[in-house]
């Protein structure tokens, strides 16, 4: 973990105007995947969407725990209730019925990674049919609906990988032509994934977005979930999510 990166986390949860209260009246345990720099076992605070969680739980009392398990997995201990009440992060909370969704967390630019040796050019998603184009995506990942909608329909031919790295790899070894990815999570793989990092001058985000997405986390539909949604909307209200993660992002820089 570079050290500017450490020291800025430590900073954000132990600086007087971040710290959570000494006591908390309860825990709430929500769940997640390797999905950094939003969310992660390894890296610092086990990412950006888990410090701002963390912080806005703890301006209404509340500790946040978070696991961290394979995406699917992640949703279906959550739809369970037992251990987690929630996930995160998510564009949406459709995933599986009976979730509903936090005030944003942030802002996620979702939209294709292209190879600079062969760019794809492209004005409308309907294009991407037309042109016969190779479109890798992560399994289990929600795009926009309307890309979506004609991958499910076949007129868009997606290549469906098990990770973002799978999926840029495919990429760098012109398996497709572009892939569907978050642009930050494009960043953060070049600069620290080995096997991408040789890709680094090779691979781009296109310039085109598909959209720029809302990230939220997702409460289990009942009494608990609903409440605990509330509180931590609440919690939300007291601080800057989006100066916490501009904060977050530039220590990776």
């Amino acid at each position: 973990m570079p050290a500017r990166l450490a020291l800025v986390c430590v900073t954000l949860l132990t600086a007087s105007q971040w710290t959570a209260p000494a006591t908390a009246a309860e825990t709430v345990v929500l769940t997640t995947t390797e999905w950094p720099p939003y969310s992660g076992a390894t890296i610092a605070g086990q990412g950006a969407m888990s410090v701002i969680l963390k912080e806005a739980f703890s301006r209404v009392g509340i500790t946040l725990e978070v696991q961290v398990l394979p995406w699917r997995r992640a949703i279906e201990q959550a739809r369970k209730g037992t251990d987690a009440i929630g996930y995160f992060p998510g564009y949406h909370c459709d995933h599986l019925p009976g979730f509903a969704a936090s005030e944003p967390l942030g802002i996620g630019p979702l939209g294709f990674a292209e190879n600079l040796e062969n760019p794809i050019t492209w004005s409308s998603v309907g294009e991407l049919g037309e042109q016969g184009l190779r479109i890798g995506t992560v399994r289990g990942y929600a795009n926009t609906e309307e890309f979506d909608q004609k991958v499910g329909q076949g007129w868009i031919r997606a290549v469906p990988a098990q990770t973002d790295t799978a999926n840029l790899a495919a990429l760098a070894r012109g398996r497709v032509d572009a892939a569907v990815v978050d642009s930050r999570v494009l960043r953060y793989l070049l600069q620290t994934d080995p096997d991408l990092m040789p890709y680094r001058d090779t691979i781009r985000f296109d310039e085109r977005p598909l959209d720029i997405k809302t990230l939220h986390a997702c409460f289990l539909a009942g009494a608990d979930g609903d409440a605990t949604r509330r509180q931590l909307d609440a919690g939300l209200a007291e601080i800057s999510a989006d100066a916490l993660l501009d904060d977050y992002l530039k220590a990776m820089e």
